[in-house]
C-alpha cells in the first residue's frame, strides 16, 4: 500500500500511483462539531477515519514586526494587536462565518515599514519545528512577501503602494525576502526535514487578480523567483495557496517557478478540467471540488462534480483531490462520506 508521502510525490512527478492522493487542508472545528453529533467518533484525526492522505507541517517561521498587546477583552470578543502590526476584533464565539474585523494598520507610511523592518531578525527563536512521521508528505510555512504586505499595509495601502510605488515595494519585498531566505537557510542548518515550501497568499478576488498581471511580473515575481532558486538548491517543491479566480494569474505563477497551486475554488470561476487542458502538463492542481454543490446535498450532483472533474484531472498524474477551500459546517456527515468513496472510486488508476 503506497504511503501518502509515495502518492504525494507521484502526484507532483506527474506519475499514477494506485490513486490520486486525498487531502485536506482544513476541516472548519464546527463541521467536526457537527459530524461528531451526526456520528463521526469524537477525539479522531478525520484523516484517519476518511483514510485521508496526509500532509504534516514540519516548521514555520515567524515573521512578527510588532509584539502581540491586548486593548479590549470581553466575553463577546478581544481586539488586540498582531504581530503584522494590524489591530483586530476577534470573536469569541469561534465561528468562522462571522470571521474578524481589521480596525487599524500600524504601518500606513514607508517610513512605517523601514521602522518595522528593523525588528526582524535572523535568530533560531523564530524558527518552529514539529514532529512528523516518515510517510506523510510535510510541508514548511512561512508568510511570503505579497501576503505580508497584504497584512502588514491593509488592501487599500498595498494596491495603491503597488501602482504609485512600485520601487519601494519592490525594496520592500527584497528586503523581506532576504529575511526569510536566511531564515530557511537556517531551517536547513537545523536539520529541519521537509519537502515543501508552502505559502498561502490570497491573491485574487472572485472576478479576477487582485494586482494586473503586469504588476506581478515587475514587482511581485522577482521575490518568487529567488525562492523558486532556493527550492531549487535544496530539492524542495514549491507550493502556492491562492484564493479566489486565478485563471489570469495562473501563466505568472508557473513562470516564477510554483510546483503546486490550490485550492482553485469553484465558486471564484476555476474549473479544474479547462485548467488542466491548459496548463495540466506544467504544474500541478489542487482542489476544485466545489463546497457548495456537497453543501446543497444532492448526491446525483454530487456524483457528478466528483467523477467529471476527477476523471479529466487525474489523466497523466498532477493532480490532487482537495475541497475548493476547507470543509465548512454545511456539509452533513454522511454526504462527506460518501463524496469520499467516490472521490476513491473516481480517483483510481488502472480501473
Amino acid at each position: 500500500m503506497p504511503t501518502s508521502r509515495a502518492r504525494i510525490l507521484a502526484a507532483l512527478q506527474h506519475c499514477t500511483c494506485d490513486r490520486i492522493p486525498i487531502c485536506e487542508c482544513d476541516i472548519w472545528p464546527e463541521t467536526i462539531k457537527r459530524w461528531e453529533s451526526e456520528g463521526f467518533p469524537p477525539d479522531t484525526d478525520p484523516r484517519d477515519y476518511f483514510g485521508l492522505d496526509k500532509i504534516d507541517q514540519a516548521g514555520r517561521i515567524d515573521s512578527s514586526f510588532f509584539p502581540h498587546e491586548i486593548y479590549e477583552d470581553n466575553a463577546e470578543y478581544c481586539v488586540d494587536l498582531n504581530g503584522e502590526g494590524t489591530v483586530v476584533k476577534w470573536y469569541k464565539d469561534n465561528n468562522y462565518a462571522r470571521g474578524h474585523m481589521e480596525l487599524y494598520h500600524r504601518v500606513q507610511t514607508i517610513h512605517d515599514w523601514r521602522a518595522a523592518r528593523e525588528r526582524l531578525t535572523v535568530t533560531a527563536d523564530r524558527l518552529k519545528s514539529f514532529p512528523v512521521a516518515d510517510d506523510h508528505f510535510t510541508k514548511f510555512g512561512a508568510t511570503d512577501h505579497f501576503w505580508m504586505s497584504f497584512k502588514m499595509c491593509g488592501m487599500e495601502n498595498l494596491c495603491c503602494w503597488l501602482l504609485t510605488a512600485p520601487d519601494e515595494m519592490s525594496a520592500i519585498y527584497a528586503s523581506y525576502t532576504d529575511y526569510l531566505l536566511k531564515m530557511l537557510d537556517l531551517a536547513v542548518e537545523k536539520q529541519i526535514a521537509f519537502d515543501a515550501l508552502w505559502f498561502f497568499s490570497d491573491m485574487a478576488y472572485c472576478s479576477g487578480p487582485m494586482v494586473a498581471p503586469e504588476t506581478f511580473r515587475a514587482v511581485i515575481a522577482p521575490s518568487y523567483l529567488r525562492f523558486r532558486e532556493w527550492c531549487t538548491k535544496h530539492k524542495k517543491w514549491f507550493f502556492l495557496h491562492t484564493d479566489g479566480n486565478i485563471n489570469l494569474l495562473l501563466p505568472e505563477l508557473i513562470a516564477v517557478g510554483f510546483d503546486l497551486v490550490h485550492p482553485l475554488e469553484a465558486r471564484a470561476g476555476n474549473d479544474v478540467r479547462t485548467i488542466k487542458a491548459k496548463y495540466g502538463d506544467k504544474i500541478t492542481l489542487m482542489g476544485n471540488i466545489n463546497a457548495d454543490i456537497l453543501a446543497k446535498g444532492d448526491l446525483a450532483e454530487i456524483e457528478d462534480e466528483i467523477a467529471s472533474k476527477i476523471t479529466v484531472a487525474k489523466q497523466n498524474g498532477g493532480y490532487i483531490y482537495n475541497i475548493d477551500h476547507s470543509v465548512p459546517p454545511t456539509i452533513s456527515f454522511d454526504v462527506y462520506s460518501r463524496a469520499i468513496q467516490w472521490i476513491k472510486q473516481y480517483g483510481a488508476f488502472g480501473s
